[in-house]
């Protein structure tokens, strides 16, 4: 279907009118095929045989919550014929529900349970008997985080698990989400949980093609995590948020095809008008009689405070980046600007489209690394002592940002893991996970760079105060700060490896340019602004 202004259904038009109605022109076409060659080329569509093992896991887990579920009813002193009624409803949601999913991605996966199995029913009785089962293994339940969850490998497949409580005894065989009648039957602690499989649907439903918003996805995704950036919890953006950018652009060229919109994302979200937000639909206050709290800067203080707001199309509405900071919001910035310029010189046709996924030269963009390490007795405890240590990095970053003289702060979302029994300054523990955070500093010459406060407070105030996980028997945590000549040795030979890998994907990939001249304009390119 070919939109216009007459034409364009509501749910799809957005807020506000579209930029242009304008069709693909014959080069964004051919620079089309070639991005979804290049996609394919580097791997990030799971094969069907894939897509069918998940599918036949996703129906066994199926089946087998749904008898936990009723052995609990028993339990719980429920008649046979009660237990026998009660059930679950499995939906997926992210990557996997977009159409999105690469090889061996998780499945984040939604489990609607009825008003008996609360959490404490949920993670109390029903996930150990699921540790139990033979094609369940890394069992990882996690009842305290924002969004409940347990994590696990089933049948070979990573799921990520979500509990979700519906006020009914029984459950109904089917179940519209995107109605917002549902959600007076869901239990208010679950609300989040619920709202995975909702904004995932919600962005399904307002993308006026879905073909085109899969091929730009999944490239810009990619582009993402090879330039440093797709992290949710050090500040940066997560799956959801990037999926919303997206078919953001989409609406705005509701006709153009995937070449188009990649083009044209990394020029709209560099002359954003950050912090106004980026919405999908209209956000509504409130929905009949519930109340929830919606993201309105108007009415909230703290919403005020967030720097680029990416607002979730379902109710009730919240930013998707509270979490992004004055230095991840620059890096973003810059990694926009840097993408503008790479993929206007694809569309010239002077540049393939492998040029736009080239990684970050992150160990060379810097003078000063501080590393960060959490270090524990054993392999098992790392685990989750590592996990915690992550999800406070960002504060870590915001004392940065507070000492003198620091600037073009940026942490890097990945974790290396060091040799074990590496010989690091001040470790007491053999197993170890490190971060490292790359800086500037402006100042006179011959000043040391002193960064003992912002560690201190760090370590004093968001690591060592909390019992639950800081156990100073069996973890720890420290801090070193290199010079970009001084970086260990165990990490410039793993970077030295991993390039010589980089330079083989990218013969592998090859120069996707056809006919093109030193001009890149041979076959036609359009140049015309749009």
């Amino acid at each position: 279907m070919i939109y216009n202004a007459d034409n364009i259904p509501a749910e799809v038009s957005g807020v506000s009118q579209q930029v242009s109605f304008a069709q693909p022109t014959v080069t964004e076409q051919d620079l089309n095929v070639k991005l979804g060659e290049c996609v394919s080329r580097l791997g990030l569509v799971a094969p069907k045989a894939d897509l069918r093992v998940r599918e036949k896991v996703l129906g066994k887990l199926d089946k087998i919550l749904r008898e936990l579920v009723q052995a609990s009813f028993r339990a719980h002193g429920f008649t046979e014929e009660d237990s026998a009624k009660a059930g679950v409803l499995i939906l997926t949601f992210g990557s996997y529900r977009l159409g999105v999913a690469g090889p061996g991605a998780d499945v984040d996966t939604l489990c609607v349970v009825p008003n008996l199995i609360d959490n404490d029913i949920f993670f109390g009785e029903i996930v150990p008997k699921l540790g139990e089962m033979p094609e369940v293994t890394e069992l990882v339940p996690v009842p305290g985080a924002y969004v409940p969850i347990c994590k696990m490998v089933f049948g070979g497949v990573d799921i990520d698990l979500v509990p979700g409580r519906l006020l009914v005894k029984t459950l109904p065989p089917q179940l519209d989400l995107l109605n917002n009648a549902v959600l007076s039957r869901v239990d208010s602690d679950s609300i989040r949980s619920f709202n995975g499989v909702r904004v995932t649907d919600s962005i399904l439903r307002v993308v006026p093609r879905r073909d085109t918003f899969r091929l730009a996805l999944r490239a810009i995704k990619y582009w993402a995590r090879k330039r440093g950036v797709y992290s949710n919890v050090l500040g940066y953006l997560g799956g959801v948020s990037w999926a919303m950018l997206t078919a953001r652009v989409c609406q705005l060229y509701p006709n153009a095809c995937a070449s188009f919109i990649v083009n044209r994302f990394f020029r709209v979200y560099h002359e954003w008008k950050w912090p106004s937000p980026v919405e999908l639909t209209p956000t509504l206050t409130r929905v009949g009689d519930l109340h929830y709290q919606v993201w309105n800067p108007k009415m909230n203080p703290s919403d005020r405070k967030h720097l680029m707001p990416i607002i979730t199309p379902a109710y009730p509405a919240m930013n998707s980046t509270y979490n992004v900071s004055r230095s991840t919001k620059a890096v973003l910035l810059e990694e926009f600007n840097e993408g503008a310029n790479v993929t206007y010189e694809i569309m010239q046709k002077r540049a393939p489209w492998s040029a736009l996924f080239q990684p970050v030269k992150f160990f060379e963009s810097f003078k000063y690394y501080l590393m960060i390490e959490a270090a524990a007795d054993s392999e098992d405890s790392l685990g989750p002592w590592s996990g915690f240590v992550e999800s406070r990095l960002r504060r870590l970053v915001a004392k940065l940002e507070e000492v003198e003289h620091v600037s073009r702060i940026r942490p890097f979302p990945r974790k290396f893991s060091p040799p074990v029994g590496e010989n690091v300054e001040h470790r007491v523990f053999r197993h170890a996970a490190t971060w490292f955070v790359g800086f500037e500093v402006t100042r006179a010459r011959n000043v040391e760079v002193n960064l003992t406060v912002p560690t201190h407070l760090f370590r004093e105030l968001s690591i060592t105060n909390d019992p639950k996980f800081y156990k100073p028997d069996e973890n720890g945590i420290n801090f070193s700060l290199f010079k970009q000549r001084n970086l260990p040795v165990w990490l410039l030979e793993l970077l030295r490896e991993e390039e010589e890998e980089e330079d083989q994907l990218v013969e592998q990939v090859g120069d996707d340019r056809t006919g093109t001249t030193a001009t890149g304009t041979k076959d036609g390119a359009d140049t015309r602004k749009r």
